[in-house]
């Protein structure tokens, strides 16, 4: 019983290979990193319209703070800074004309 268990599996294993073609694959691979790599730019832009959708500066800082290591996320951590930037100096607008 082993023996035709194994006779199988070798028998599919052989079979597997014989179907291999490499140009196919790798193709489909970049075809596949393509399109995540896209999604990945949607999604750094949802994310964004999320942090813009609210009002605070600490969430911008946050986020600036956990990925400015990440290089695929430099456009948005420019966007997300020059935002952070904005909305600190209408916050020093307004307490610069309050009486002290």
């Amino acid at each position: 019983m082993q023996r035709l268990a194994l006779t199988l599996l070798f028998s599919s294993m052989l079979f597997g290979c014989a179907g291999y073609q490499p140009k196919d694959i790798f193709a489909q691979s970049r075809e596949w990193l393509a399109q995540t790599s896209d999604g990945a730019a949607a999604n750094y832009d949802d994310e964004i319209e999320v942090l813009f959708a609210q009002p605070y500066i600490d969430p911008l800082t946050d986020y600036i703070n956990q990925h400015i290591d990440d290089e695929r996320r430099a456009e948005p951590l420019r966007k997300v800074s020059a935002e952070r930037k904005v909305r600190c100096q209408e916050i020093a607008d307004k307490y610069l004309t309050r009486p002290l």
